[in-house]
């Protein structure tokens, strides 16, 4: 049975929160009310926790990791693993509550065909211990030290790929976000969130267009959504992944 709890992440400083993620953020504590559900909130510094208690085996990766996106991903497996429940990332706007509609083991939402995945990690629910999470923390390290051979940290590492952020993007799919659960999917049953109910999509990322942009298009799109009641809950695509690319933005000079 599939906890009734409900992960999120992200900065502790909600100043480094997109304009919309708070919103978002309580659709979800409206729509799976406390006490009846309960909700954690992870920081950078709780999720390092849980690796280094409950997954030793795994810290040094983890710290070695060149970037944050993913040790966000990353530690999304290991959430599932230990506690169950239901993961949704910061920028996903919840309609209505689901939890009677989890009759399986583990969930794992649909993603675009024009993405070439077969699905997504930005929400993802499961019972405590599944297996299919050691499988992919498994994956994950087997993928890293076979992709990524370079000393580079940080910002730095960013730099090596000379702003060409879809081959950065490559990386982090393939190693520990939706590639990599895609390849597993098709080895493992798993049951998927259907995308037209819980990720619909017919229009692209906002988040470069600035904040005033964003929350435009975002009250347009929430009111076209709220009144459709197929739709479970919308990801709003304002993905920022961690905190070196948002100082790319910030040394941009751009808002989020």
């Amino acid at each position: 049975m599939i906890p009734k709890i409900i992960h999120q992440m992200g900065p502790e400083d909600k100043k480094d929160w997109h304009s919309i993620w708070e919103e978002c953020h309580q659709s979800w504590r409206e729509q799976f009310p406390e006490p009846f559900y309960q909700h954690i909130f992870w920081t950078d510094d709780m999720l390092r926790d849980l690796v280094k208690n409950d997954y030793p085996q795994y810290l040094e990766m983890y710290e070695d990791f060149p970037v944050d996106v993913f040790r966000i991903d990353f530690s999304r497996f290991c959430i599932l693993h230990k506690y169950g429940g239901i993961y949704a990332d910061l920028d996903f706007y919840c309609y209505q509550n689901f939890y009677k509609e989890l009759d399986a083991d583990i969930y794992i939402l649909e993603s675009q065909k024009e993405w070439g995945e077969v699905a997504q990690n930005s929400l993802m629910s499961s019972c405590p211990q599944n297996s299919f999470w050691m499988l992919a923390m498994e994956k994950c390290k087997e993928k890293y030290y076979e992709l990524v051979d370079t000393d580079l940290k940080g910002m730095d590492y960013l730099k090596s790929f000379n702003e060409d952020w879809d081959a950065f993007s490559e990386v982090v799919k393939k190693i520990t976000g939706p590639l990599l659960l895609s390849e597993l999917c098709e080895e493992y049953q798993v049951s998927l969130f259907p995308k037209y109910e819980y990720h619909p999509f017919d229009h692209y990322s906002f988040y470069r267009d600035g904040k005033e942009k964003s929350r435009e298009k975002f009250e347009e799109l929430k009111y076209k959504y709220e009144v459709n009641n197929k739709i479970k809950c919308r990801h709003f695509l304002s993905g920022v992944w961690g905190k070196e690319i948002r100082k790319v933005y910030e040394m941009r000079g751009q808002t989020l």
